[in-house]
């Protein structure tokens, strides 16, 4: 039996069946394009059909705060739904391909299509609950916690062999860890005997 449609799917096929295709328009993006700044106004909401895009949080002082990866299958800009402001900046990290959709359009869809609403909410409810994972790792003092119960997280949904589909410069990021430490702490897991890796692949013994 076919798997049933993502919201971003979903919107794909209103997109190519005409009932969105005015509302919409799609967009490529280089590695490193700045699709909004933090305090934009928000009245567009986003959907990844290739490539990654990477959610900058920041602080009141300036500094990063958080720091989110939306892959391709996935949507963002859904504070433009009900605020007018962006609460974070959208940086294309790949070469990516986007489907730009105005809100209002997808508000209406929302409000007529109960089984929609549903979907998104549950999509959002699932990234929310993967946010707050890796916010409570951050707060993990030592690197090398942070890391095994990341990839513990990982092995738990794909067996005990898992290939990033993210640069370990990424995973830092996520992490709160410089590169170096985290390489550093990799290193460590495999001389232990806990992991092997190679390049991307990671394997628990």
């Amino acid at each position: 039996m076919d798997s049933p449609e993502t919201f971003t799917q979903t919107l794909e096929s209103l997109i190519d069946s005409g009932v969105l295709r005015n509302s919409s328009s799609s967009r490529i993006l280089k590695s490193g394009e700045i699709i909004f700044h933090s305090q934009d106004p928000a009245s567009s909401f986003f959907c990844v059909k290739t490539g990654k895009i990477k959610l900058v949080y920041y602080a009141n002082d300036g500094q990063v705060a958080h720091q989110d990866l939306v892959r391709a299958g996935q949507c963002f800009g859904e504070i433009s739904l009900v605020n007018g402001t962006h609460r974070s900046s959208a940086i294309a990290a790949t070469t990516s391909q986007l489907f730009e959709i105005s809100s209002q359009a997808v508000l209406e869809q929302l409000h007529q299509n109960s089984d929609l609403a549903i979907i998104f909410i549950t999509e959002l409810i699932e990234r929310l609950q993967s946010t707050r994972s890796l916010l409570g790792l951050r707060c993990l003092n030592s690197a090398r916690t942070r890391v095994l119960e990341y990839l513990r997280n990982l092995e738990i949904s794909s067996g005990n062999t898992y290939q990033l589909d993210i640069s370990f410069r990424e995973v830092a990021e996520q992490l709160g860890l410089s590169p170096e430490a985290l390489s550093r702490t990799l290193r460590d897991l495999q001389t232990e005997g806990i992991i092997h890796r190679n390049y991307r692949t990671i394997t628990f013994l």
